[in-house]
């Protein structure tokens, strides 16, 4: 359902946007529109399917207990690092 609502709707909006405002034949457009689409299904998913990222394998960035690990590891290395 996702798919098709972000294939059959939104990336024909978004080609219309690009064209109208004169950016469909830039070089970064194509990037710009696949991380608009993916940034929106993650979002589709979260909201609409109640699946957690965790559950498709995407993992918060911030666990606290991983970070504070990280510190130590940086702080033993001293002025060692490249």
């Amino acid at each position: 359902m996702v798919f098709l609502f972000l294939e059959g709707i939104v990336r024909p909006l978004l080609a219309v946007g690009a064209r109208w405002q004169s950016i469909a034949e830039r070089n970064w457009w194509p990037l710009m529109e696949v991380s608009i689409l993916t940034v929106l299904a993650c979002w589709l998913v979260i909201r609409f399917a109640a699946v957690h990222l965790s559950q498709l394998g995407l993992y918060s960035c911030l666990p606290l207990k991983s970070m504070a690990t990280e510190t130590r590891r940086f702080a033993r290395l001293g002025g060692h690092v490249l």
